[in-house]
């Protein structure tokens, strides 16, 4: 009581103590130690200390928890009292950075660095501790949990509040870090108007890839310096380059709609109305099939095309194009010109049947009765002017132009029919004349047998 009475009136006094008026109580209420001009309540001023010190006591002030043991759980702290009352009254400790034990080893000096707030535990009706930040003697820093397994482990959500930030705020990771530098690892959120940051980059200076796995890491898809996406493969030969290898039966690209009942959408688009188009190219080591579709200024068409050799990259560049479909609908085997038809076949075609589902003008008008039958000299003096049959046409005609399949068919079974009338009124007139051969040989029967009677 005496000693608080004598505090009490040095401090109202203003007086300094020791010899050189370093340790002073300012009639304010501001103490200092080693130093005669306070500039707060509690000033300290004493020699530096060395971040590498081995001392036992090396800081500019001591805090000093004394206890019979060495428990993890009970240390030195320094506490923040602030009022628990909205008028200011019911002071409580709110805060404390607390230092104990960092094992229970004995002739051990290892420290652990506690940072707590007070919580009310509703459960249990009483105000706790919470340890906030940990530092352990390791190194390693823990947010959420005592024991942190790494550098930083954090046990919760992590918020980086980057938003109306621009584009240059995020996590980077590097040695020896520079501005130079500071993207060649890098989180970042970013911007198109770079006022109002909500969407996420990831960068890496060779190539960014994705693994799954526990004990081991198998790596799944990679994007590479050069901007090429590799699902399966390490080394991405194309913008998006998918290597299944043994797929055991697995579908190597599969599109669905996630909504039933909606169709699904497979689109390769390219950009540029001045490009070769899209292409999907079916290769192996020593040749490729490609599916085209060029663009507007080479054709608009669908092309099938085959190359020898896989070795370009350039999908575009095969040797032969099999499989053309026109803009209009049209369809070229081996051609890229129909001449303006369905279906146009530069060679020769093969089937075991073929049929003209409708033709108008079939040729049964031959055997009408108002049909004017051309006689055999009017055929003949055709053929001697022309050269051919009359409505067929000619050898040069057919080279210039070609021939419809339906229409050939009924001027030749045209031709047949008439050829059928001929044969008919040929068959006539046959019976006839032998019917009159009959009736000269048995009257020159009758003659020579009355000849031979008169002799």
């Amino acid at each position: 009581m005496k000693t608080t009475i004598k505090i009490a009136v040095i401090a109202m006094m203003g007086m300094s103590l020791g010899g050189n008026a370093q340790n002073k109580i300012e009639s304010l209420g501001d103490v200092g130690i080693g130093t005669a001009t306070p500039k707060g309540t509690l000033h300290i001023s004493s020699s530096i200390t060395s971040k590498n010190s081995t001392q036992n006591f090396d800081a500019n002030l001591i805090i000093e928890g004394k206890s019979n043991t060495r428990t993890t759980n009970q240390g030195a702290s320094i506490g923040f009292v602030v009022p628990a009352n909205t008028d200011g009254t019911n002071p409580w400790q709110q805060g404390r950075i607390l230092v104990s034990p960092d094992n229970g080893n004995t002739t051990n000096a290892s420290g652990r660095m506690h940072l707590q707030t007070r919580y009310l535990d509703n459960e249990a009706w009483a105000w706790k501790w919470r340890d906030n930040i940990v530092l352990r003697s390791s190194g390693n820093v823990g947010i959420g949990t005592t024991s942190p397994s790494a550098k930083l482990d954090v046990n919760g959500d992590v918020l980086f509040n980057s938003f109306s930030r621009g584009n240059e705020n995020g996590i980077f990771f590097r040695e020896n870090f520079v501005n130079s530098n500071k993207y060649n690892l890098s989180i970042l959120t970013y911007d198109h108007n770079g006022n109002a940051s909500d969407g996420l980059s990831l960068n890496a200076y060779d190539g960014i890839s994705f693994s799954t796995g526990s004990n081991s890491r198998n790596e799944r898809m990679r994007i590479s310096q050069n901007g090429n996406v590799g699902i399966g493969t390490t080394s991405p030969r194309a913008k998006q380059h998918l290597f299944t290898g043994n797929s055991n039966g697995i579908k190597d690209l599969y599109v669905t709609s996630i909504i039933e009942g909606m169709d699904a959408r497979l689109q390769l688009m390219s950009s540029n109305a001045g490009s070769n188009g899209s292409s999907i190219s079916l290769t192996n080591e020593s040749s490729s099939w490609t599916l085209h579709q060029k663009t507007a200024s080479l054709g608009n068409r669908f092309d099938i095309g085959y190359r020898i050799s896989s070795e370009s990259e350039d999908i575009t560049a095969r040797q032969n194009i099999y499989f053309s479909i026109l803009k209009d609908g049209n369809i070229g085997i081996g051609t890229t010109n129909t001449k303006g038809f369905k279906l146009g076949v530069n060679g020769k075609v093969a089937a075991t049947e073929v049929k003209v589902a409708t033709y108008s003008n079939w040729s049964d008008f031959v055997f009408y009765e108002d049909y004017e039958l051309p006689t055999l000299k009017e055929v003949e003096n055709h053929i001697k002017a022309k050269g051919h049959l009359k409505d067929i046409p000619s050898a040069k005609e057919v080279e210039q132009n070609g021939f419809f399949l339906g229409e050939m068919d009924s001027k030749l079974l045209q031709k047949i029919e008439e050829l059928t009338l001929y044969t008919i009124e040929q068959e006539k007139k046959i019976k006839k004349l032998e019917k009159q051969q009959k009736e000269i040989d048995e009257l020159k029967a009758l003659v020579q047998k009355l000849l031979k009677d008169k002799n």
